[in-house]
């Protein structure tokens, strides 16, 4: 279950997640964290693409059984291979997750208004990307509930990128709040 939240006074816009669907992203992220560790230990690359220098590569060679979770590599500041889409729609909200070098994806939908569910994770822009996404309002066709609004969130090791889209074939707008990094 996904469900859209907007408080005005504290300045939030955002999404919460139910633990079934936390859980299952969990496991597929998982998965493919394994898919690429597991190809850069046999190749040293992941299709070319961040490669491993060979010392390392055999020291992780020797460790990876006693590993509980996989180690990718994925590039500078990259904590995670997953960007994460939420889109907002007037019937339903939904969960699109891309995986960059897998290229796997992981859809969930719920329903608008949804039903009750108890919140496992939270996705949400802070009060400067919110002012930011309402100053949008003017001249973009933002409505006010952001209902048509996609939002992206991509995790980088540095802070949350966090991108909107106002409409389908609109541009994306970056609302990331690059100070707070």
């Amino acid at each position: 279950m996904l469900q859209f939240f907007s408080d005005q006074t504290a300045g939030l816009v955002g999404f919460h997640v139910a633990k079934a669907v936390v859980d299952a992203l969990d496991d597929w992220e998982l998965a493919q964290d394994w898919e690429v560790f597991n190809e850069k230990l046999r190749t040293g690359s992941y299709h070319g693409r961040y490669e491993l220098p060979e010392p390392l590569r055999q020291l992780l060679l020797k460790k990876r059984d006693e590993l509980k979770r996989p180690m990718p590599y994925y590039g500078c500041g990259g904590v995670s291979g997953s960007s994460y889409r939420f889109e907002l729609l007037l019937a339903k909200v939904a969960l699109h997750v891309e995986h960059s070098c897998t290229q796997e994806v992981f859809n969930r939908e719920s329903e608008r208004p949804p039903q009750a569910f108890t919140v496992s994770s939270t996705w949400s822009i802070g009060d400067k990307a919110y002012r930011r996404l309402r100053a949008l309002e003017n001249g973009r066709f933002v409505k006010p509930d952001c209902s048509d609004c996609r939002f992206c969130f991509a995790p980088t090791g540095l802070g949350l990128v966090c991108k909107v889209q106002m409409q389908l074939d609109a541009p994306w707008v970056d609302l990331t709040d690059y100070d707070e990094w």
